[in-house]
């Protein structure tokens, strides 16, 4: 089946660098991450769990999407394949994305000590525009991970024997 899943800009250049998937349509198979992502959200169950969760689960509108082209090679019923859910995937994959630069940033951080290189790199690698403003955000959303997990009380050893 044939959907158009509507992302940011940024994430739709993420998906679709050599690094990843390449040139759109993607092929999607049900044991991937896309393909997983797909089968959870562009079925029933978002629309259901809004009706306890409220606005809580809303999707979130995405300014100027950029739509990818996926083609899946699982079947899909097609009354449950509808706009909101696909718009769950999308702020899924953005999520991805996220997490993806997050995570990379770090690692080269680590081992180079620099994180405004980690977010040239990562631009780079996965041959995306550089987008100042994305980059802030990534960079504040870096600092208030690490300050979380930097303030996390750790476990000595003698807690452990008993």
């Amino acid at each position: 089946m044939k959907l158009l899943i509507p992302v940011e800009p940024h994430v739709f250049e993420f998906l679709t660098s050599p690094e990843l998937h390449g040139p759109p349509p993607l092929s999607v198979r049900k044991d991937s991450m896309i393909g997983l992502l797909i089968i959870m959200l562009a079925s029933k169950g978002p629309t259901e769990l809004s009706k306890f969760y409220e606005d809580r689960l809303d999707p979130r509108e995405i300014e100027n999407p950029k739509w990818l082209e996926v083609v899946t090679e699982f079947p899909l019923r097609e009354e449950f394949v509808m706009e909101d859910n696909l718009l769950y995937v999308g702020n899924a994959l953005s999520m991805l994305f996220d997490t993806n630069a997050l995570f990379f940033t770090m690692g080269y951080m680590r081992r180079n000590g620099s994180e405004r290189g980690g977010f040239f790199e990562f631009y780079r690698r996965f041959a995306m525009q550089d987008d100042p403003d994305k980059q802030e955000a990534l960079r504040a959303m870096s600092k208030r991970f690490r300050a979380k997990t930097r303030n996390l009380p750790t476990q000595k050893a003698s807690q452990f024997s008993q």
